[in-house]
């Protein structure tokens, strides 16, 4: 029967059947509160402090009036279980006792209030009304969180956007999120973050109770709700309950607002433009081409409005938000000069070029001293000059001595014989490849003044288009006193429009913007049915069904027309297929190079299509002092993605590109004892030799990727089921303890099998072909249990002691890498054997090579041959030597998580509460993507590979592999007022060290040779020691009804009341990063650190050009194949001081209908936020920019760092 429910395709594995027999495998229970719910508990004693069976307690919903009733067992204790969030009067009621009452009681999400009531002795008549808040201490669960309210989302100043995950920054654990990917592929603009030490895969948000999973990219959510559509954000980082899986970081739990029997909404508009933000800090003040700041216009408007359709029975909420950026964008770029595009090249001639007679060349002078003479094509010897083009069709075609410099005749109107008397360095015009010329045609001249020849001559600017349109809707039935029903839907729409350096003509690079070039379009959806029916007051069920989906294109400019094939005549290029069409990517970007020309990427145009469902089904059985929870969680997930992007790297996308270098316009000097060129002509500035080639249309490099299948198609599913119970063993002790089980299989495409490399025999096997099992003998655990355990001690009415301890497993399951494994995505990448020996022409109009000259052999491969097509055969496939793997081995085992606190925490006087905590996680058997074919010799290059030598494999050969252990210990510190009376203040502080093999389930080591393995641990690239953060709401105590001022004079109270200060101020240690080395290992796979030659390198401090961070002194590159004595993430880059400010003006209209206006600023007092120095991170330790900060770092704010305000109006009702 258990085999029934887990493999027929685990239909209706949430019903309670198949739960039930599934829960009653595992092992004794545990329990905190409901993920989607909250709880209420409590004693009830008489005046002796005795317990009071059988007492009648109601509790009623202030906005919904729903009532429910339950009655104290033998020692005077109650629970309500699955009690939706909002507020609530407790009632209790005994005969010979007083009735008892609280009102304004709060029930927040994954959360337990308790109520203890004390009854007085007196006719059941009379009433006792209690005013005194509910504490604030967390008196039932071991868990650490943090509670994140509608309060303070609307009123802290959340930056651009107004994304509640920006809060996340202010919470303890956290690590400062971050913007992550570009609007298509995240168009909600999710952020990224990790979490007490652990992966940024291992966080699990859920919104109304069902995951939110970004199937391609898990470290970021699908959806994020609209600011004005959320009611509270649960946040639980430690020691989870047993019913939170798939979560070794934060159990994020997010709960949209409902309607009550109050209508209730807002309408707003909030804008922010570029008259309103600083100057950008500016480290290169070319960048900057015009006296204004770029525009920018930021609006965000919408509305909300929620009630009821039948009092007291059913309910509507619903919220819309527009987004509009729209930006001027800016970019500059190196393009060729018109003289250049005609093939002269006169203009750029340097100086004489000198030997040594030891085989050395250089600039002339010092051992320098004999010249160098070339030969024109004309004939006539001239002395060789820097920058000069040599004919490659000359001299000896074998290894490239002895060719001729271009030259032309007099008589040709491009040479100026005044100034170049032997008219050398011009392409002759019949050599030039037509095809090249009418794409330089295409191509916009220089128009930076002074810069003609020079780097970053052509300045750009174009508008960048951002909307967003998203609407949240919830329903809420009290269909009768035992049934409720939920049902929320949320669409987001979006589309963007991201220019490129030369438009749609010739597309080029984007510009600016956080995005693909071209236009991105689609729209994420989601639906939740959930509900709750009351068996009895002792035993409930909760469930609820989710689905969503993400639906998101991106298209370059050109799609539609086969702009290679078709327009151009270049042979290989585009294809029959839509996505295939358009622009090749043209490249001659060697050193500080020419701009590319086509498609700048090579993985567009995409189209992603993916659906995932969850179905879960939770019971609650309250005997006596037990409160057992035990349910199911079964989740699939779909993966449905057109985009030939090749998982080697290194190849060209759909539509085909080339690459154009120096070697083939330059001379061979010297040859080596073999024969082989041993120097080259010098070239002080190669992009112009690239330029060359192109002109002659000569590639080094013609590649193209083709995706087999038309969609790539992968199915996930995620299976899980607890139990757990929450013992109130004392009225001062309660235990939690309970178990988990979680089941991840094997990924699979839609017709079969993924696949799977063997390394023993080279083969590719295509799971489920031929005799290959669909598994392909992939061995994943089935006894995945996860412990939990915890207890809260409540020392006195104002003290608490918890501690916990729990076991999460890492769900990683590489769906994006998977998808395009051999045989489903294959490519062609022929590169010339010899980077100075041409080998085929772009297109038969190619002049040169072909064959027109009886002396010169024609070179017959033209364009891009065709790429052959693998067929699956019988499952078992050859791999080719350089494609690379990245999936699973053949026995996969998951790494898992062990977290663990001990917190005190203690209520204080005026409302606030302190608390403090150990909080530490262990990350067993952390998974990465290790090469097991990197080198595994030093200085051995190559042939150190495993794989080399039976095989002659060098590819990269990647399986998901435990790599280390990761340790995070803290110290976590709160002192908190929470939003009462006006005042509203939290400070958190957390003390961390968080040290790791590698950061993220999908990260590679560093260093991948096994027996240097261990290299790799060191602190974390997001480690940061101290993290300060401070938030606020104050309402100043100002007019009518506060405590100063108070008069009842209507033009006084018009100017003092109504004011409010809102603050978000963060302190931050900045984080680690590494020196590495030039590149000497020669061990493929492997990262080289530098040499660190003083004891204690000194921070300096600076900050901008020539002013570097720390001492350039300090290092030291190394001088052969050895790892440096500097370790990874040795050194710590610049802190975060911010303080983002909000100041609200609220005027009453009606005692109903207010109006705010409010003005925000961030990062208020203008202090950049620099990043860890750049070319810090490659030791060029005598270059100017060596350990020199260049650029700001990522906030999680689309890139603007400087000051900003924005200015917003709100009428409330």
């Amino acid at each position: 029967m258990t085999k029934i429910c887990v493999q027929r395709r685990y239909v209706l594995l949430w019903a309670a059947p198949c739960a039930a027999l599934l829960l009653s495998l595992a092992a004794p229970p545990n329990v905190q509160a409901q993920v989607l719910y909250g709880s209420i508990v409590g004693d009830v004693k008489d005046p002796t402090g005795a317990a009071v069976p059988r007492a009648a307690v109601t509790i009623t919903s202030k906005e919904t009036n729903q009532s429910r009733q339950a009655a104290t067992d033998p020692s005077g204790t109650y629970s309500f279980p699955d009690v939706q969030s909002g507020t609530y009067t407790v009632k209790v009621v005994h005969e010979g006792f007083k009735a008892f009452e609280r009102a304004d009681v709060p029930v927040t999400l994954n959360n337990v209030t308790r109520v203890d009531v004390s009854l007085e002795v007196g006719a059941v008549t009379q009433t006792v009304e209690v005013k005194s808040e509910v504490r604030a201490l967390q008196t039932d669960t071991s868990e650490v969180h943090a509670d994140v309210a509608a309060t303070e989302l609307t009123n802290l100043p959340v930056p651009l956007g107004r994304n509640y995950q920006q809060v996340y920054r202010a919470l303890p654990g956290f690590s400062p999120p971050v913007n992550s990917h570009s609007i298509p592929t995240n168009p909600s603009r999710s952020l990224e973050f990790n979490v007490n030490g652990t992966s940024d895969n291992q966080n699990n948000t859920r919104i109304d109770g069902v995951s939110t999973y970004n199937i391609q990219l898990p470290h970021v959510t699908s959806y994020v709700p609209t600011l004005e559509s959320i009611q509270e954000v649960n946040v639980v980082t430690n020691s989870f309950d047993a019913e939170q899986g798939f979560a070794g970081g934060a159990a994020i739990n997010v709960q949209t607002r409902s309607g009550g029997n109050q209508i209730h909404g807002s309408l707003f508009e909030y804008n922010s433009n570029n008259h309103l933000k600083a100057w950008p800090m500016e480290f290169d003040n070319a960048s900057v081409n015009t006296g204004n700041k770029p525009k920018t216009i930021y609006n965000q408007y919408g509305g909300s409005v929620g009630g009821p359709i039948k009092k007291d029975k059913l309910f509507y909420f619903a919220s819309y938000e527009g987004t509009g950026d729209h930006r001027g964008v800016q970019r500059r770029v190196t393009v060729p000069s018109p003289a250049m595009k005609k093939g002269d090249f006169s203009s750029v001639l340097g100086d004489p070029v000198c030997t040594d007679g030891a085989g050395g060349y250089d600039a002339c002078g010092g051992d320098f001293a004999t010249p160098v003479m070339v030969q024109t094509m004309g004939g006539a010897t001239v002395p060789a000059l820097d920058n000069m083009l040599f004919n490659p069709a000359t001299g000896n075609l074998a290894n490239g001595t002895g060719r001729q410099v271009f030259s032309v005749a007099s008589t040709d109107p491009r040479c100026d014989t005044t100034s170049n008397p032997n008219c050398v360095n011009i392409l002759p015009s019949n050599l030039v490849d037509p095809v090249v010329q009418n794409i330089l045609a295409l191509e916009p001249d220089p128009n930076v003044a002074g810069h003609t020849n020079r780097t970053s001559n052509y300045f750009v600017s174009a508008p960048f288009l951002f909307d967003r349109h998203q609407v949240d809707t919830k329903i809420n039935y009290n269909a009768t006193s035992k049934l409720n029903l939920i049902g929320t839907f949320g669409v987001l729409r979006y589309s963007d429009a991201t220019p490129t350096v030369f438009g749609k003509e010739l597309v080029g690079r984007p510009i600016g913007g956080t995005s693909n070039p071209g236009h991105g379009h689609g729209g994420t959806y989601r639906f939740t049915i959930m509900g709750t029916y009351t068996f009895s007051p002792n035993f409930l069920m909760d469930a609820h069904f989710g689905w969503a989906r993400q639906d998101t294109s991106s298209e370059q400019p050109g799609l539609g027309k086969k702009i290679g094939s078709d327009v151009l005549g270049i042979p290989g290029t585009n294809g029959p297929r839509a996505f295939e069409s358009g622009w090749p990517e043209f490249d001659s970007q060697t050193g500080d190079g020419f701009a590319t020309l086509g498609v700048d990427t090579n993985f567009m145009p995409y189209y992603r299509h993916d659906p995932q469902s969850q179905y879960v089904a939770n019971f609650n059985w309250i005997k006596s002092k037990h409160n057992i929870r035990f349910g199911t969680d079964f989740y699939r997930m779909g993966l449905n993605h057109t985009q030939a992007e090749f998982l080697s790297g290194g190849a060209y996308g759909a539509q085909g590109g080339f690459n154009f270098d120096d070697g083939f316009t330059r001379r061979c000097e010297a040859l080596n004892a073999d024969g082989a060129c041993a120097a080259l002509s010098l070239s002080g500035t190669s992009r112009f030799n690239s330029m060359g080639s192109f002109l002659l249309g000569l590639p080094v490099t013609a590649s193209r990727t083709f995706q087999v299948p038309e969609v790539m198609r992968l199915r996930a599913h995620l299976i899980s089921a607890y139990v757990r119970d929450r013992w109130n063993i004392t009225p001062k002790l309660t235990l939690d303890y309970g178990l988990r089980w979680e089941y991840i299989p094997v990924p699979t495409r839609a017709d079969r099998g993924i696949e799977r490399y063997d390394p023993l025999t080279n083969t590719e096997l295509a799971c489920g072909v031929g005799s290959v099992p669909k598994d392909c003998g992939i061995e994943i655990s089935k006894r995945l249990f996860a412990p939990r355990v915890g207890f809260a001690y409540r020392a006195s009415n104002s003290f608490v002691v918890r501690a916990g301890y729990g076991v999460t497993h890492d769900p990683y399951m590489a769906l994006e890498p998977l998808r395009g494994n051999y045989p489903t995505m294959v490519a062609l990448i022929e590169n010339a054997p010899l980077s100075h020996i041409p080998f085929r022409r772009l297109t038969d109009a190619t002049p040169i090579f072909n064959g027109s000259d009886p002396s010169v052999p024609a070179i017959t491969d033209v364009g891009i041959d065709t790429i052959p097509t693998p067929s699956v055969g019988d499952g078992k496939l050859p791999m080719p030597s350089d494609y690379a793997y990245l999936g699973y081995p053949k026995n996969m085992h998951r790494g898992y998580v062990q977290s663990w606190n001990f917190t005190l925490q203690k209520e204080l006087r005026w409302g606030f509460t302190g608390q403090a905590g150990y909080v530490a996680t262990r990350s067993i058997r952390q998974l990465a993507f290790l090469d097991l074919n990197a080198g595994q010799v030093l200085g051995a290059g190559d042939a150190g590979r495993p794989l080399d030598a039976p095989f002659g494999r060098d590819a990269y050969t990647g399986f998901i592999v435990p790599v280390g252990t990761g340790h995070y210990d803290s110290l976590q510190a709160q002192f908190q007022r929470r939003f009462t009376q006006g005042l509203g203040l939290t400070i958190n502080y957390t003390w961390s060290k968080a040290i790791n093999a590698v950061d993220n389930s999908d990260w590679t080591p560093s260093v991948q040779a096994l027996s240097y393995l261990s290299m790799n641990r060191a602190l974390t690239s997001f480690d940061r020691t101290h993290n300060l953060q401070i938030m606020n709401i104050w309402q100043l105590p100002f007019g009518k009804g506060k405590r100063w001022l108070a008069s009842q004079n209507r033009v006084l109270d018009a100017i003092v009341s109504g004011w409010q200060t809102n603050n978000l101020v963060s302190f931050i240690t900045g984080p680690p990063f590494t020196v590495w080395a030039s590149g000497n290992l020669d061990m493929p796979g492997n990262n080289q650190t530098a040499d660190q030659v003083v004891a204690h390198p000194k921070k300096v401090g600076g900050v901008g050009p020539d002013t570097p961070f720390y001492d350039q002194n300090a290092y030291a590159d190394v001088g052969g194949p050895r790892f440096g004595n500097s370790g990874f993430n040795s050194l710590r880059g610049p802190g975060i001081v911010n303080w983002d400010f909000g100041f609200f003006r609220e005027f009453s209209v009606t005692e109903r209908w207010k109006v705010q206006f409010r003005m925000e600023s961030f990062n208020f007092t203008n202090t950049p936020h620099f990043a860890t120095p750049e070319d810090g991170y490659t030791c060029v330790c005598d270059g100017p920019d060596f350990m020199v900060v260049n650029t700001v770092t990522n906030l999680a704010r689309e890139g603007i760092d400087e000051r900003q305000v924005r200015f917003g109006l709100r009428l409330s009702f």
